[in-house]
């Protein structure tokens, strides 16, 4: 009798166990389905209903394990970036409190790592500075941490603190991470190319001078940056291979400007000249007034007059040296091509211009010249007349008066001739 006593009491016991245990698992079941939905709005950005589910998974919490609880410290973690990106005033202070508070969970890198986010996201730089430099990068995972050092050092470089956004991409573009070492190996060498360490500049650009994010943009850097040293024939060895026709990489317009230019300053201008070529086949981008002067005087000194014309016809109209120096020189190549009207109003052009003494002086000289050749005799006297009170000790002056004498005696005008001849020196 006993026995069965004991026995209904085992099993009343069991009973009530077994309504409390229930009472619980569903207790937990119901808080742990508002940490879950708070998890699922989270992850569609619906800062607000998520806030709210994690607040109610903390209130109804033991309080005696809330602060050994994973779930429950996450909860804070969520509910604080929840208030960050709904702009609650009291983001920041909630941060710092949970930091303070769990100084050693993961929770407390990722919760700066992402107020650092939120920041740079909006470009408020001081603030990500702020917040980065307060991330435990030790708490993060490698890929993490190069986020962090990169976009800090993305932060220091739009504040123009270039020297610590170098320290910064320095440490990243050695990290080996696939997405942030080659955009901080840019970075580094767009900064050492501003500052003038081409050397530098050279090394960081030749480190993704293969990538497809940077090999149509990293072999300008790296021909601009041995030009700036004036290692011309490092430039050209390394250039040269990547100039070829069937290259259509938008960088080789701008290679071949380089190119060109060194063999024109070298004045080897037949090579200068079939640079010049491939940049107008290839390049889609205008050609400026400097480039196409070049190439028209390259093309003049290879006997090209046509190609040359058209270049030079090109900047004439300029009123600056450019100009003078073009319509001098079209003046030039239209007397090679036998155009003598041509050349009449390019020397025109060039001696009306006061920017070159020089090439003012020599238009004025040819023109006359060729006013001679169109048997323009009374136009031609009365401009060599000029031409030597305005060059009184030109060197063209025996010339000069040879062509004086010649216009008088084909104006059939004799007695000015003997006049002329006889006041000479």
């Amino acid at each position: 009798m006993r026995l069965i006593k004991r026995y209904f009491s085992l099993l009343i016991c069991l009973h009530f166990f077994h309504i409390a245990f229930s009472q619980n698992t569903l207790t937990y079941t119901v808080n742990d389905s508002h940490y879950r939905d708070g998890l699922e709005y989270f992850e569609r950005s619906s800062y607000a209903a998520a806030k709210q589910e994690f607040t109610k998974f903390l209130e109804k919490a033991d309080d005696a394990e809330k602060y050994y609880n994973y779930d429950q410290i996450s909860a804070e973690y969520y509910i604080t970036v929840c208030n960050l990106y709904l702009n609650a005033p009291e983001a920041d202070i909630q941060a710092n409190r949970f930091v303070a508070a769990h100084p050693n969970h993961p929770k407390s890198a990722t919760l700066f790592k992402e107020l650092g986010n939120y920041y740079f996201a909006s470009q408020n730089y001081e603030k990500s500075i702020y917040y980065y430099k307060k991330v435990n990068k030790s708490l993060l995972s490698h890929n993490d941490q190069a986020e962090v050092l990169f976009k800090l050092g993305i932060s220091y470089y739009n504040s123009n603190e270039l020297k610590s956004a170098l320290e910064q991409f320095a440490s990243v573009k050695n990290y080996g991470d696939a997405k942030y070492s080659p955009q901080a190996a840019y970075y580094s060498g767009v900064i050492n190319f501003k500052a003038e360490n081409f050397e530098n500049a050279i090394a960081d650009f030749k480190r993704i001078e293969k990538h497809e994010n940077y090999k149509g943009e990293a072999p300008i850097w790296i021909a601009n940056s041995y030009y700036k040293l004036e290692q011309f024939n490092e430039l050209l060895a390394y250039a040269e291979p990547l100039l070829k026709p069937t290259n259509k990489e938008k960088y080789v317009g701008e290679l071949a400007i380089l190119v060109a230019d060194i063999y024109f300053q070298k004045a080897d201008y037949a090579k200068a000249t079939n640079y010049y070529d491939m940049l107008k086949k290839l390049s889609k981008a205008p050609i400026s007034a400097e480039v196409r002067y070049r190439m028209g005087y390259s093309q003049y000194k290879t006997k090209k007059y046509v190609e040359a014309i058209d270049n030079f016809k090109i900047i004439a109209t300029r009123n600056d040296d450019l100009g003078q120096f073009s319509s001098y020189y079209l003046g030039v190549c239209y007397l090679n091509t036998q155009n003598l009207a041509g050349a009449l109003a390019a020397f025109d052009a060039a001696r009306r211009l006061n920017f070159d003494a020089k090439v003012k002086e020599d238009a004025a000289f040819n023109h006359a010249k060729v006013q001679i050749s169109m048997n323009n005799s009374t136009a031609a006297i009365k401009e060599l007349l000029d031409f030597n009170k305005s060059f009184p000790n030109s060197a063209y002056e025996n010339e000069a008066n040879e062509l004086l004498s010649e216009a008088y005696l084909s104006s059939n005008n004799y007695q000015a001739a003997i006049s002329y001849i006889e006041g000479l020196k």
